[in-house]
């Protein structure tokens, strides 16, 4: 699956899976208001956020042995304290990005976050002091590569970290439980 390409309703989001925990759980760490759930495409939730700013909305769906969450042009799934949650009783991987070109991948195992990167600037980020061995391989953006792929590569990444491969049909076609997020006063724009 490729995001923020062709298709409106994957023009800015964050895709999450999550391991170890089950979907009410997720719910409660993500903060939702249970009485809001309704089930939606996520072209009808991009339509139920009430915010231009993002994170108001989120979509939680068990996948396999995992549960998976959509935030249409929101990017809480890749904060590190929301990941560490998240990742409290197993894994969580997580990859943002949004119109602007802006991206961030993080990831979680018990409670522990890797430091987040820009895959977008996967070769220059100065910050990562060591890449994850499943990164290796990947499409990744690098000086000598003449297309770039981080949507793709951050995609495969979750599926290496969480055995969890989300197909565009299922994303874009099924109806998920749907939320509204209470807000969250300390959030800040990635």
């Amino acid at each position: 699956m490729d995001v923020g390409r062709d298709d409106g309703a994957l023009i800015a989001g964050c895709i999450g899976v999550v391991k170890g925990i089950a979907p009410g759980a997720v719910g409660q760490r993500l903060h939702v208001d249970d009485s809001s759930v309704r089930e939606a495409t996520v072209e009808e939730a991009w339509g139920l956020s009430e915010s231009d700013f993002g994170n108001d909305v989120v979509q939680i769906t068990p996948l396999s042995d995992a549960v998976v969450t959509f935030e249409p042009n929101g990017w809480r799934g890749v904060d590190p304290g929301v990941a560490a949650a998240l990742s409290e009783q197993g894994r969580y991987a997580a990859y943002f990005w949004n119109v602007n070109s802006l991206m961030q991948f993080a990831f979680a195992e018990a409670g522990s976050v890797v430091p987040a990167f820009d895959p977008l600037l996967y070769d220059n980020d100065a910050g990562r002091t060591e890449a994850l061995a499943e990164e290796e391989g990947l499409p990744w953006p690098s000086d000598d590569a003449p297309s770039l792929r981080p949507g793709q590569a951050s995609l495969a990444l979750i599926e290496r970290l969480t055995g969890v491969e989300i197909h565009r049909g299922w994303l874009l076609g099924a109806r998920h439980a749907t939320y509204r997020v209470k807000p969250d006063p300390n959030a800040n724009e990635p």
